[in-house]
């Protein structure tokens, strides 16, 4: 089990900051997520994380930076790239080389199709795969060497929605067993399903950080949602106890009361409330919020 410790990260292109002083903590057997709008930094971040740029502070695996490991593939795999599997070779001979490179066992390649789900795959040149089976592929790359850690640049780039499903699946179950993922996302939702903590970077900034959870009640916290028959009258009540209220048509959203607290207003106000309930926050909106998207 391998701990993830990026520690004051920054990368600059000439006078431009792409990454400024990034910092945070991947645990062992957790899925970490990485987000930001295009640009923001998170590939360059990923890219200092590994030692294949330059920059300033450090990304440590259990204390140690990648380039300073034994047999870095056997403690981490990386997929930044799906495109750098060469074209004309098949995907078993691919695997078989990267297993030969490593002195990993042969058995080890007809495993991984089969994990991937490339099974009838396995003579097939790279450049007659799909976007998301090369996907795949290089995710079956990246594992050969058995390691504790993985880095993935927009791994879902390229999935179907079966693919989506099935890679938060091995996700999660890699981290379950006492592995660490660290991956860039923009399909906030599949974040949101297999994350256990979220890193949101904006201008190459670290803008938030904490479980989804956490970051949806700091900035999209739940909203009451009421339907009366006496809208207007039912607002004026709840403001007079403090709340903050938004109108739409019959529906009104409430901030800074609990449900409970709005049902007692509605017992003494005039109409007949028509219903009541939650609309709990989502990470996307948070997020929106939070990258300045909107």
């Amino acid at each position: 089990m391998t701990t993830i410790d990026v520690r004051s990260v920054s990368r600059r292109y000439g006078d431009a900051l792409a990454v400024d002083d990034v910092s945070f903590t991947v645990p062992s057997g957790t899925v970490t997520g990485l987000l930001g709008p295009n640009g923001s930094g998170k590939s360059t971040l990923l890219r200092r994380i590994l030692g294949i740029d330059p920059g300033q502070g450090t990304a440590l695996f259990d204390g140690r930076p990648y380039v300073a490991l034994d047999e870095p593939a056997t403690v981490v795999g990386a997929v930044l790239d799906a495109s750098g599997i060469h074209p004309g070779l098949r995907a078993r001979r691919h695997l078989r080389a990267v297993a030969a490179a490593l002195r990993a066992p042969a058995r080890r390649v007809d495993e991984l199709l089969a994990l991937v789900d490339l099974p009838h795959a396995g003579g097939v040149r790279a450049r007659a795969l799909s976007l998301g089976m090369r996907q795949r592929l290089a995710v079956a790359t990246a594992l050969v060497g058995s390691p504790s850690v993985l880095v993935l640049d927009e791994p879902t780039n390229g999935l179907d929605p079966h693919g989506v499903r099935w890679l938060g699946r091995f996700l999660r179950g890699f981290a379950d067993s006492g592995g660490t993922v660290l991956m860039s996302s923009h399909l906030l939702s599949e974040v949101e399903h297999v994350a256990d903590r979220v890193e949101v970077i904006a201008h190459g900034r670290l803008v938030a950080s904490g479980t989804c959870a956490e970051i949806v009640r700091s900035v999209a916290p739940s909203v009451v949602v009421a339907r009366s028959t006496e809208p207007g009258a039912l607002r004026d009540a709840l403001v007079a106890r403090g709340a903050d209220v938004t109108r739409d048509g019959d529906e009104l959203r409430v901030r800074g009361l609990a449900v409970a607290d709005v049902a007692t207003v509605a017992k003494t106000a005039p109409g007949l409330l028509l219903a009541l309930g939650t609309d709990e926050g989502s990470l996307e909106s948070a997020y929106l919020t939070i990258a300045g998207a909107r």
